[in-house]
């Protein structure tokens, strides 16, 4: 049963339709993604469902029981509160709760006002708060703040000190601890690194509660979502499944169409050449046919609908103008401080021929920098970096800080390679998603996603053997990162990428580089595999040397005490939780002791043990969470 339904939905600015006739019904437990180009309305959808925007025609019709939460709702202001505070004031009727309780006790022990009364209200109290889950709230605080990306440390930090970023965490953390029916996120992976998006995941894949989820982040949709729909063309088109399985489906009835416009075009040849050889004979009765025939063209053009462009086909083949060596780089023993910090040490890393390899990292641990030492732009505190025979590097920075914002998108191509005719320049451009008008826009006036465009296209146009890209996909559109995709695999030179898009690295990596503070580690395949052997623990530490049995006997030693650790992490989760439980259920018994003394101070004593096994828990659990984090 759907609990909120949008129906014949159409929203218009002055004379522009942004959508029409769009209609999709959302049942509990739906994780719905909403796709669609840039400018196709999909926050504008969702400030319509909030009520912020009404729509031309059309309702938004909710459940009695549906509440909606919107990320935006729930942005964290300018204010001197910690951020923990922050998140746990979404729980502010459960600590008014406690407050009043703590009232009614003292009350109760005092032996003010009408005792059975203030019994009976305790009685109701204490039910409403276990009922909406005051015992676990403020564990689930915590654990939300940690399991989005945040430290330890920085739940105490006033929210006034937060980046844009980490208050949008802070902001999506409290939106998912809400009691809200539907929440509506909107790109809720952004800022998140790749340990907070798995956490994410699985967050809302056990919620009960249901979500529309706009984002270009393909695996997590895949991950997430159970349906998907499409905004195209002004239109709203529903399918079941998730992003892959929209693809096929989308794929195959675009090839339907085709077919079908195909078939219904030889058909309309076919009987025009009937036409023709009646008209030749010029008689009455062949004049009649040749009418007849030309009414059944008007009626098979008149159901005929030319299928879109397919943009795909439009894909120009980028390839390196020469080949390289087979090896193509070389590092050995590279490492880098910043003020006295090790960002990594012993870094060693081949790359061949052909090998589309991806680098992986959390966020600051120096994978642009390692770039900047492989090419040049920066020395390393030691070790080498050699550079094979025949390697044309090219190299893409996600900030594009290097595009002339005064010239147009043509232009900066244009003046890269005066000798390619406009023709051939604007197919490139187009080959990546950027057409039309877009192309006469400079670069000042153009979006993150379309300045990425223009840099790729001018990087690619460039014909280097040995490509360097740093976040590539990084404000792209879900068409540009399909279109970018299939032309890295058509391809012919090797790729070094930094990239942080799951999809992205499935449907290119040949290998896998996983960074650490003690160097690089590789594995053999995608993300997918990268997963499995990194849960498996088992890793091939890059180097020119074989490994030796001590080293292997080690190893072994450190996986072993790995899962010790993770097993010991699990098992104080679950402390934590029935430790506060059975604190929270002794301040009920010790409000119900009103004014026995003895039995008082005797819960009093069992609580202050309890607290002191949180603390040390906690204590131990935070180190617990640092030790895993770095291995």
């Amino acid at each position: 049963m759907a609990i909120l339904q949008i129906q014949n939905l159409a929203v218009s600015f002055g004379e522009r339709t942004l959508f029409s006739g769009g209609s999709f019904g959302v049942e509990e437990r739906d994780k719905i993604g909403i796709i669609g180009g840039n400018g196709v309305g999909k926050t504008t959808l969702f400030r319509v469902i909030t009520g912020a925007i009404r729509p031309t025609e059309g309702q938004v019709a909710a459940a009695g029981n549906c509440k909606i939460g919107y990320l935006e709702q729930h942005a964290m202001s300018d204010s001197d509160e910690t951020l923990y505070a922050a998140v746990e004031s979404v729980f502010a009727p459960l600590r008014e709760m406690e407050r009043e309780l703590a009232e009614i006790g003292a009350e109760i022990d005092l032996g003010l006002g009408d005792l059975e009364r203030l019994t009976a209200r305790q009685h109701m109290l204490t039910e409403a708060y276990q009922a909406g889950g005051g015992l676990t709230y403020k564990s689930r605080c915590r654990a939300a703040l940690l399991g989005i990306g945040f430290s330890a440390e920085m739940l105490t930090r006033p929210v006034s000190l937060l980046s844009g970023g980490e208050r949008t965490m802070a902001s999506l953390a409290r939106l998912l601890l809400s009691d809200a029916t539907v929440i509506l996120l909107d790109e809720p992976t952004n800022h998140l690194d790749m340990e907070a998006c798995a956490w994410l995941e699985e967050y809302l894949r056990a919620w009960k509660g249901a979500a529309l989820i706009v984002s270009h982040d393909r695996y997590f949709l895949d991950r997430v979502t159970n349906k998907t729909v499409l905004i195209s063309g002004g239109r709203f088109t529903a399918y079941e499944g998730a992003y892959t399985a929209f693809m096929q489906k989308r794929e195959a009835e675009y090839a339907f169409e085709k077919r079908s416009y195909q078939k219904k075009q030889q058909e309309i040849r076919r009987i025009e050449g009937i036409i023709e050889t009646q008209r030749r004979f010029n008689r009455e009765r062949n004049i009649r046919m040749a009418e007849s025939k030309q009414k059944q063209i008007d009626r098979i053009a008149a159901d005929m609908e030319k299928p879109p462009e397919d943009e795909k086909s439009v894909l120009i083949a980028f390839q390196p103008a020469r080949e390289s060596a087979y090896e193509v780089l070389r590092g050995a023993g590279l490492s880098k401080q910043f003020d006295g910090e090790q960002l990594f040490r012993d870094a060693d890393l081949q790359i061949y021929k052909n090998e589309r390899v991806i680098l992986l990292g959390r966020n600051g641990c120096g994978k642009t920098t390692l770039f900047s030492i492989l090419r040049g732009a920066r020395q390393a505190d030691s070790g080498t970096v050699t550079i094979g025979p025949r390697v044309d590097m090219g190299y893409y920075d996600q900030t594009q800080r290097d595009l002339p914002p005064h010239k147009t998108a043509l232009e900066v191509v244009r003046d890269a390679f005066p000798k390619k005719t406009e023709t051939e320049l604007r197919s490139a451009l187009a080959a990546l998603g950027l057409r039309g008008d877009a192309v006469h826009e400079t670069v000042a006036t153009l979006s993150g996603g379309e300045r990425a465009k223009v840099a790729l296209v001018r990087l690619l146009l460039g014909a280097p053997n040995f490509l360097l890209l740093d976040e590539p996909t990084n404000h792209l559109d879900i068409d540009a990162k399909e279109a970018l995709e299939a032309a890295l695999l058509s391809y012919g030179g090797t790729v070094l990428a930094i990239s942080h898009d799951r999809y992205f690295i499935n449907k290119l990596a040949t290998r896998i580089l996983a960074m650490e503070p003690e160097g690089l580690k590789s594995f053999d395949g995608d993300y997918t595999y990268y997963l499995e052997k990194r849960t498996e623990k088992v890793t091939e530490t890059v180097s020119v040397t074989p490994k030796k049995e001590n080293n292997y006997r080690e190893e072994r030693a450190r996986q072993a005490e790995e899962r010790k650790k993770r097993n010991r992490f699990a098992k104080i989760e679950t402390e934590i939780e029935e430790t506060e439980t059975a604190i929270a259920q002794r301040n009920v018994l010790l409000q119900e002791a009103g004014a026995d003394y003895q039995r008082a101070m005797e819960i009093s004593g069992e609580i202050g043990e309890l607290e002191k096994t949180l603390e040390s828990l906690y204590t131990e659990w935070e180190q617990l969470s640092e030790e895993i984090s770095r291995s």
